[in-house]
């Protein structure tokens, strides 16, 4: 097998999980703000 058709294999098994990739990226960020978030409340809370 020669390099290209390596790389195009790889692409097409590779090519169905940018979606799930993106999706995760998003979720992780949306988390990640909430989480910020909750910390903040708890913070005032306790104040």
């Amino acid at each position: 097998m020669r390099l290209p058709e390596l790389i195009f294999l790889g692409a097409l098994l590779l090519w169905p999980l940018v979606p799930l990739v993106y999706l995760l990226c998003i979720v992780w960020q949306t988390d990640f703000k909430l989480v910020a978030r909750s910390k903040q409340r708890t913070s005032e809370g306790s104040r």
